[in-house]
């Protein structure tokens, strides 16, 4: 078991941000930089999903794969900083809004943070695993890395967790071997 999670451990390392590859780097540079120019004091407003998808890796069974409706506004700070201010199920009341702060490259790569901090304390304590790795945990936060084309944004946070009881969606029940979280934002302007 020592062996798998070591190996996995190096595999982690090797994952690659979510990237969008449909135009040049030059051409998403010129227009990450217009609507900076243009967006200087307004936000850019966005639409789409954000997808909890978690899956067994020894058992290949997905324990969940849901989409929730989200609505956003993208502030450009100052320098390369942002700010993604994200509304899930919005107009129901299930809607709740994270200001998530972080970085944009020119060249529109992005990296941002989960506003809470002990995020991984609240994923453990709701679905009975204990996250250990992936490039999406960073000292007990999650971590997304992404691109945004200044069409579409799309980032995500993998991560791992180990599991002998799965908790967090009914039935419960007992899980061999690691899970694979991957939190991804995927949104469009409007």
């Amino acid at each position: 078991m020592l062996l798998l999670l070591l190996a996995m451990g190096c595999s982690l390392q090797d994952e690659e941000p979510l990237k969008i590859a449909d135009e040049s780097s030059d051409d998403v540079t010129a227009k990450i930089a217009h609507l900076r120019q243009i967006n200087q004091d307004e936000p850019i407003y966005l639409s789409g999903v954000q997808n909890y998808y978690t899956y067994a890796v020894k058992t290949k069974e997905v324990l969940q794969d849901g989409d929730v409706p989200c609505l956003a506004m993208l502030d450009f700070l100052e320098g390369q900083n942002i700010m993604l201010s994200l509304t899930e199920y919005p107009g129901t009341e299930f809607e709740r809004t994270s200001n998530f702060i972080g970085k944009m490259t020119p060249s529109g790569q992005i990296t941002f943070t989960f506003p809470m901090a002990f995020i991984v304390d609240v994923i453990q304590a709701h679905s009975g695993c204990e996250v250990y790795g992936g490039r999406g945990v960073n000292e007990g936060n999650l971590i997304y890395q992404g691109s945004f084309d200044g069409e579409r944004l799309l980032a995500s946070a993998p991560f791992y967790s180990k599991c002998e009881e799965w908790t967090l969606i009914p039935p419960a029940r007992p899980i061999e071997g690691p899970v694979h979280w991957e939190w991804t934002i995927d949104l469009t302007v409007d």
